[in-house]
């Protein structure tokens, strides 16, 4: 029960929190929720960034300052992309691992729809 708690009120910040990035005006977008962990000690959390393309080739590199909340007790964290133009997105995950502590993590394809919630949760480990 704490868990969901913590998560509620997680994701009630980072959408608090967050600005918009709209591209296009309110009726034709979504948010995409990334929330992503690197183990129970949080190894190198803060320096990981994931890239997000869309299919007009716009790349944007996120966190974007702090627009993220973090987890401490699950060594996570959550980065709320609001006002999301619709269409189609490859979300590529950038993690220093040069020493090879972690898995390769394959790109994933996003599809955002109007008025749409879409939830990634990433292991990094």
């Amino acid at each position: 029960m704490k868990f969901i708690y913590c998560y509620l009120c997680l994701l009630y910040l980072a959408f608090a929190c967050v600005p918009s990035f709209a591209e296009h005006n309110n009726e034709d977008t979504g948010t995409l929720i990334v929330s992503y962990h690197t183990g129970p000690k949080g190894e190198r959390l803060n320096r990981v960034r994931f890239m997000l393309s869309s299919e007009n080739c716009i790349d944007s590199l996120y966190p974007k300052g702090n627009t993220y909340v973090d987890d401490e007790e699950c060594a996570s964290r959550l980065v709320v992309i609001d006002d999301l133009a619709v269409g189609n997105y490859t979300l590529t995950f950038l993690v220093p691992n040069q020493d090879g502590l972690f898995e390769d993590i394959p790109e994933r394809k996003i599809t955002i729809a109007k008025n749409s919630l879409v939830k990634i949760d990433q292991s990094i480990h």
